[in-house]
């Protein structure tokens, strides 16, 4: 009758598994080395800025089709870039979107000035922008830097960042509480004791 009860009791136990650990985001790490953010989850991608070791990142996603690369918040001093031929400024620091169509918007490179390809966003009709520079002219093209959209990111390499300790990673789940591991801990002393008692 006693090895029915331990039964019954590890069941229990069994049944009480903590949940998978999920990982909160977003999440800051730290720069291992001197690294390149881009402009794309790719090395064929434009970068878009150097970060030296030590400078904090603020990890957004891991990016669904390429895992090897995060999806950060833009770092300080970066920018975007649209078209001057799209916008019309309502003052030297702000500007409205003027185009029947989606107006796409580009990551900005502190590393090099050449027209932009990676497509980060778009904009409609009356959207507003924030001048972060003076328009420049980039093949024959006037370019407006403007400061990066609420919903743009930039990449970087997983091997370029330090990933935090595991416990800065759980998010504690309704089966991790106090409570239930106080329950499993007395559960395990039943079973020790009932253990203990058919030995006799």
């Amino acid at each position: 009758m006693e090895t029915i009860y331990i039964g019954v009791i590890a069941i229990a136990l069994v049944g009480q598994t903590p949940a998978p650990i999920k990982t909160p985001y977003p999440v800051e790490m730290r720069i291992k080395h001197e690294a390149e953010i881009r402009s794309g989850p790719d090395r064929t991608y434009y970068a878009t800025a150097r970060m030296s070791a030590g400078d904090k990142v603020t990890v957004l996603y891991v990016v669904p089709d390429n895992s090897d690369w995060f999806a950060i918040a833009p770092p300080k001093k970066s920018f975007s870039w649209i078209k001057g031929k799209f916008l019309r400024t309502i003052n030297e620091k702000m500007a409205f979107v003027n185009a029947q169509e989606p107006v796409d918007v580009y990551p900005g490179s502190l590393l090099v000035e050449k027209k932009p390809n990676a497509v980060s966003a778009a904009l409609v009709h009356g959207a507003i922008v924030v001048i972060s520079e003076r328009p420049r002219k980039i093949e024959g093209e006037q370019w407006y830097p403007i400061a990066p959209l609420p919903s743009e990111v930039r990449y970087v390499h997983k091997k370029d960042v330090a990933l935090p300790k595991e416990a800065a990673l759980v998010t504690p789940g309704p089966d991790d509480s106090p409570m239930l591991l106080q329950r499993i801990e007395s559960l395990e002393k039943r079973i020790r004791e009932l253990e203990e008692h058919i030995k006799k």
